[in-house]
């Protein structure tokens, strides 16, 4: 998400191409782990070896491994739209993209987050947070009605995609709930 945001500020197109190179990285990653939800399921592996307490949370692992990409696919839409624009952004515009950069990837690493320590608080927080998404897109599409018309598509699609990588991300928190609720009442 970064390394898009990184190819927009100087629209770099390298850096926008290792983004994609990288998503291919990400697929990999996500069949390999729904492989291993489906032996878990088939009972071919034993939950607890993977690290799974029971087979009923394969289901959720799977959700969020499809979020995951998800993510990983419009942080490849940001960087092909970064190679459609022409001219170089206004700061003020860049600097509205960039506060919506933060905003996006930070949920989605705090959703990540909470996966990884079963925080059920920090999964919490994430969904109050991801809430308030508009207070960052609005600002942007505000701007964007100043630029060119030639870069005001690429833009908006750019913006598009960091509010779905926050949805995203409350949808992982979500699951997360899921997941580490039943654990906090027991």
């Amino acid at each position: 998400i970064k390394d898009a945001y990184s190819s927009l500020r100087g629209l770099d197109l390298e850096i926008a191409k290792d983004v994609l190179t990288r998503d291919d990285e990400v697929d990999r990653f996500g069949i390999y782990t729904v492989r291993l939800l489906k032996a878990v399921c088939e009972n071919r592996i034993r939950a607890s070896e993977t690290g799974l307490r029971e087979i009923r949370e394969c289901l959720g692992y799977r959700v969020i491994v499809k979020s995951i990409e998800r993510v990983a696919d419009y942080a490849v839409s940001i960087a092909k739209n970064v190679m459609t624009i022409e001219e170089p952004l206004p700061s003020s515009i860049l600097k509205r993209v960039g506060s919506l950069v933060d905003f996006s990837s930070n949920l989605f690493s705090s959703s990540l987050q909470s996966l990884e320590k079963s925080d059920y608080r920090l999964a919490e927080w994430v969904i109050q947070r991801g809430r308030s998404v508009s207070r960052f897109v609005k600002p942007v599409l505000v701007s964007i009605f100043s630029f060119p018309a030639s870069g005001a598509l690429p833009l908006r699609m750019i913006v598009g995609s960091l509010q779905r990588i926050a949805e995203h991300s409350t949808d992982i928190a979500e699951i997360v709930l899921n997941l580490t609720v039943p654990k906090h009442l027991s």
